[in-house]
């Protein structure tokens, strides 16, 4: 096992596919996946990191769907992020609310509306935004 090298070329020409790595060697795969990592713009609120993991996540995938249970579950965001309680938990036993803060018409493609609008589980909230956290644990 290769830990902690750097992936000079990728070679996708035929499989199984050749990732040559600084160390001189070449590693062959059927599939690669790239994990870059992701950059969350997170509200600037004050004591907002205690709450991290704790009930707010900055995904909206199955996984944290399957964090929240069957507690109610809001999405925040901009762009495509409100139409993920849809997308993600309208289909189990969550009451899915969305908030944005602008309209989604605005950013947000007409199929992911079209999903928003014809689900009579999600509940739209516009004009939307955190502006600060505070409870405790149950």
């Amino acid at each position: 096992m290769l830990i902690a090298n750097t992936v000079t070329k990728l070679n996708c020409e035929r499989r199984p596919y050749e990732l040559s790595v600084d160390c001189g060697q070449v590693i062959r795969a059927r599939t690669v996946v790239i994990a870059s990592g992701a950059q969350y713009n997170k509200p600037n609120i004050d004591n907002l990191k205690k709450f991290e993991g704790q009930g707010i996540y900055y995904g909206a995938t199955y996984i944290e769907a399957q964090l929240c249970g069957k507690e109610d579950v809001i999405v925040v965001g901009g762009g495509t992020q409100p139409d993920r309680p849809g997308v993600l938990v309208a289909d189990r036993e969550q009451s899915p609310h969305a908030g944005a803060r602008e309209a989604i018409v605005d950013t947000m493609s007409r199929y992911l509306i079209q999903r928003i609008e014809e689900n009579p589980a999600i509940e739209m909230h516009y004009g939307t935004e955190i502006v600060g956290v505070d409870g405790g644990r149950n």
